[in-house]
């Protein structure tokens, strides 16, 4: 795959390019912020419907201001789209249409009907279309530690305050789907049964909720998230054929797997980063992230069934 201006490099280098940022709010600001960070690259080009938060983002970063998202997609060569969900979907589109590469803040739409052709239409043009994680530590430790067979039980905790959350969606879709996608990893194989309740929410956005998914061949992952929690706290448990593995996510200590296991996770998760998966010419693969954002629609669908 290329990008359209875009520079050549080695495999793996992040060459010169056009960045256009769609929704210069705080989400957005912090994503653009941690892509220049690691890539060196300067945001290009910003659009927001509320002209002084546009300006406010382009002064921060030296960008231009887009008079319409149009202009910010025709000038652009990849595109960081981090409006609400709701107007997600459309512009995630038009943006594919033309032939960007998209990350999106979040889910790129709204329904699994939606995603699904979103991802389809990225794959059939030859486009990326990277749902940004919120953390990938999980999926570093994941890659780290995958072996042919599945572990037989995997353990997730996690919790954040109140204040780091999107209230767009439910604490599944915002915390949890990055677990799920390491467990996805790690199972590597479809899930037959999901059980999920409710501890506590605010209707359909639930803001904590345990969960238990029984995949083929009998491996078991129960998941808990809350953004409830007094402080920030994620931890991750694999007990497999070689004993117990342990990570504490936010700390960085680990409990097993072999001497040089943090020292592995720490170069995943630069390999896995999100500027990486949307601007470099060997971008890391994402085989996983489909199956957990249907799985993880899957739990908030079994949490809403109760809550009816």
């Amino acid at each position: 795959m290329t990008h359209e201006n875009s520079a050549e490099g080695d495999a793996g280098e992040i060459g010169p390019l056009r960045l256009g940022l769609i929704g210069a709010g705080p989400a957005g600001r912090r994503r653009v912020d941690q892509i220049m960070a690691e890539t060196g690259l300067r945001l290009a080009m910003v659009h927001d419907l509320d002209a002084a938060t546009a300006q406010a983002c382009a002064d921060h970063t030296g960008a231009v201001v887009a008079p319409t998202a149009e202009d910010l997609i025709a000038g652009s060569g990849a595109i960081v789209i981090a409006t609400p969900l709701g107007a997600r979907a459309e512009l995630v589109g038009s943006a594919l249409q033309a032939r960007r590469s998209v990350l999106a803040e979040g889910l790129p739409a709204a329904t699994r009907t939606q995603i699904d052709a979103l991802y389809r239409a990225a794959t059939a043009g030859g486009m990326r279309l990277v749902a940004a994680r919120a953390d990938p530590a999980a999926m570093a430790l994941a890659m780290c530690v995958r072996e042919a067979e599945p572990p037989r039980l995997i353990e997730v905790s996690r919790s954040a305050p109140s204040t780091q959350r999107r209230s767009e969606v439910g604490v599944c879709l915002d915390l949890m789907v990055d677990d799920i996608e390491a467990v996805c990893a790690l199972m590597n194989r479809p899930p037959v049964e999901v059980r999920a309740t409710v501890s506590a929410g605010r209707g359909e956005r639930a803001d904590a909720i345990e969960a238990t998914v029984r995949f083929k061949g009998g491996a078991v992952a129960r998941l808990r998230a809350s953004r409830l929690g007094a402080e920030r706290s994620h931890v991750f448990r694999i007990t497999g054929r070689e004993g117990v593995i342990e990570g504490d996510l936010v700390t960085g200590e680990v409990r097993g797997g072999g001497p040089d296991l943090k020292e592995r996770i720490a170069r995943s998760c630069a390999e896995l980063s999100d500027a990486r998966a949307l601007l470099a010419p060997a971008a890391p693969a994402r085989p996983f992230a489909w199956p957990a954002t249907q799985l993880a629609l899957q739990i908030e669908g079994v949490c809403r069934a109760q809550a009816i």
